[in-house]
């Protein structure tokens, strides 16, 4: 008998990112020697290699033997390291990490550089203005007959 759910797969429901960084972290697995638990956080890349600074340990995937560790709990990150709560790695624990979107930094535009055709019709109403925006649209009103 075959069961129907044997050969259904599932899919990603939801909206994919668009942005982001997504890395698998390098292997630490040759420094794991059943007593270290701090370890570098490295990306190597055909384009790129670098320290990864995670902005916190909530952005980091990582998984031991088959088993996603609690951020905070089973490991946090200091720099560009990662640390390990007790007990140590051993040296035959499988663990990998991948990066849950590094943050990146778009910039903030120059002044003058963003115009009215940037802002979508009728997205700039009163509640967004300040106070002093107000009163002078009210006086330019009041004082011009506008």
């Amino acid at each position: 008998m075959k069961l129907w759910w044997a050969d259904y797969k599932m899919s990603y429901l939801g909206r994919e990112s668009e942005i982001g960084s997504f890395k698998k972290v390098d292997s630490i697995s040759t420094l794991q020697n059943n007593v270290r638990v701090i370890f570098p956080l490295t990306v190597n890349s055909a384009l790129s290699s670098y320290d990864l600074v995670p902005v916190s340990p909530f952005s980091l995937l990582v998984v031991k033997n088959g088993d996603p560790l609690e951020p905070n709990i089973n490991y946090t990150v200091l720099g560009n390291t990662i640390i390990f709560a007790q007990p140590a790695p051993l040296t035959t624990d499988n663990i990998w990490i991948t990066t849950l979107g590094e943050p990146m930094n778009i910039g903030t535009p120059e002044d003058g550089v963003i115009t009215d055709s940037e802002f979508a019709q009728g997205s700039i109403t009163n509640d967004k203005l300040t106070q002093q925006a107000q009163d002078l649209i009210l006086g330019n009103i009041v004082a011009f007959g506008i």
